[in-house]
């Protein structure tokens, strides 16, 4: 999958279409950058609505090519090398999201697995009422 990026970009564009492809991740950028395995401070979150272009416009491409065999680790370093962002992925389990400090080993599609195993609603076994007259 490839996301192209315009001047006109907001981070809530760049998610939409992020999340078309991995619907159990998303991501959230920061105006700081966190160390190997440490949350983002949740105060340095920037809003959906900003426009990419006001966070860096160093940029060296106008797309970036995210497969699910890229690591979280990988996207994360793509994502500063390439545009200067400062990028989180999430994961959901259920109805919340989850920073992944201690997953960033993971593909994006182990990723996005375990979210979709996590959120999906559990089906009990149907009980079968006996009746033994």
């Amino acid at each position: 999958m490839k996301l192209k990026l315009t001047e006109f970009s907001t981070i809530e564009d760049i998610n939409s279409g992020f999340m078309a492809k991995f619907p159990y991740l998303k991501l959230e950028f920061f105006k700081k950058g966190h160390g190997a395995e440490e949350p983002s401070a949740k105060s340095d979150q920037l809003n959906p609505s900003i426009n990419l272009n006001t966070i860096s416009s160093n940029w060296k491409t106008d797309e970036i090519e995210i497969s699910p065999a890229l690591t979280v680790a990988e996207l994360e370093f793509r994502m500063k090398d390439l545009f200067g962002w400062h990028v989180q992925v999430f994961r959901r389990s259920g109805k919340v999201w989850l920073e992944t400090t201690t997953s960033d080993h993971l593909t994006l599609g182990e990723l996005n697995e375990i979210g979709k195993e996590l959120s999906t609603p559990f089906e009990e076994d149907k009980l079968i009422d006996f009746d033994y007259d």
